[in-house]
């Protein structure tokens, strides 16, 4: 775990075992470059209460190992279409407490293994109707206090495996065909 406000120095020392990285209170407004090849073997990364503004696409070359993404307490406004295609291992993805207004129709296209996406504490107001098209192996998804004022009927109809919803903290007058 790195935290403490120091700003992100990350050592040449034994890089290839790191399995686990936790980012809490760093001086840092994009991820690290080239983060998944130096630590090729990079399974969970969380990072929290950070300047992190920005999420590319080109973030995450070499995250095909990526299992576990929470991201907490950031800068966000928005996330990109396809921002975690390279991320086909990852399995849950958390993204909360932050300014997020938009979250992009293929955001999250690529993310064939995704099984628990948390989505909580962002001001969304609404989703797009095709957000979860792509994620078939979708088993729980969690959108709380997101300011959601109606869901659309049928954006989880691709979800076949999905066994837990939960809207939770909402402002929800509607659910619509």
């Amino acid at each position: 775990t790195i935290n403490n406000g120091e700003p992100l120095q990350l050592s040449n020392g034994n890089k290839e075992n790191i399995m686990f990285l936790s980012l809490r209170d760093v001086n840092l407004q994009s991820l690290p470059a080239n983060i998944f090849t130096d630590y090729p073997k990079l399974l969970s990364l969380f990072v929290s209460s950070c300047n992190l503004n920005r999420l590319a696409s080109s973030d995450f070359k070499n995250a095909q190992k990526l299992k576990v993404f929470h991201i907490y307490g950031t800068e966000l406004t928005s996330i990109a279409n396809q921002v975690f295609s390279t991320c086909s291992e990852l399995e849950s993805l958390v993204i909360a407490s932050s300014p997020i207004t938009k979250i992009e129709s293929n955001a999250f296209e690529g993310l064939k293994a995704l099984e628990e996406l948390i989505l909580s504490e962002l001001p969304l107001g609404n989703l797009h109707p095709s957000l979860f098209v792509s994620l078939t192996a979708l088993l729980e998804i969690q959108i709380e206090r997101c300011n959601l004022t109606s869901i659309g009927g049928d954006i989880f109809k691709s979800n076949l495996k999905l066994t837990k919803v939960d809207l939770n903290d909402n402002l929800i007058e509607s659910i619509d065909d």
